[in-house]
């Protein structure tokens, strides 16, 4: 198995949940990673990178492209965005609070989910996300601070009780 292949299979994992806060769409994060799977294998993995860096930056590169290349059009809302195929039995409960997650991740601005996505989805320090992104690094303190508080208000709405109910 070359470096390449290697390297993929490690990060395969980060780079559907990258590539998903970047399109907020499962299909098109499956697409967008298979993008940058062809081309990693295609062209290969440059030398003195930082493999995991090099590649959220080719992933973001490419999605950016793909943005420019097509009409820009609203996506219908789809209920379930839970990746398949795991094979295990979950709670409903549980179930109903990844969607709710997964729905207040997507009412973030692209430049938050991002962001958010990075550093505290994925574990990148602030430092290394503004470095991938090429942004300053209080850009990415500020980001995270208004996303955590956009999603922190969404949930909350989403718990409390409805004026309706008896």
């Amino acid at each position: 198995m070359s470096r390449e292949q290697q390297l993929l299979q490690k990060e395969m994992p980060h780079l559907r949940r990258f590539a998903y806060s970047l399109t907020a769409d499962i299909n098109d994060a499956d697409d967008l990673v298979q993008d940058v799977v062809l081309k990693v294998l295609d062209r290969g993995l440059p030398e003195k990178v930082k493999p995991q860096a090099w590649l959220i930056t080719l992933t973001k590169n490419l999605w950016i492209d793909q943005l420019r290349q097509r009409e820009i059009r609203e996506r219908p809302q789809t209920q379930d965005r839970i990746a398949e195929g795991s094979g295990e039995v979950r709670d409903p409960a549980d179930i109903n609070e990844d969607r709710q997650i997964l729905d207040s991740l997507e009412q973030l601005p692209q430049e938050l989910r991002v962001l958010f996505s990075l550093v505290v989805l994925e574990g990148y320090a602030y430092r290394e996300a503004a470095e991938m992104l090429g942004i300053p690094v209080g850009t990415v303190m500020s980001r995270i601070s208004r996303a955590r508080k956009v999603l922190d208000e969404h949930l909350r709405t989403l718990k409390e009780p409805s004026d309706d109910t008896p």
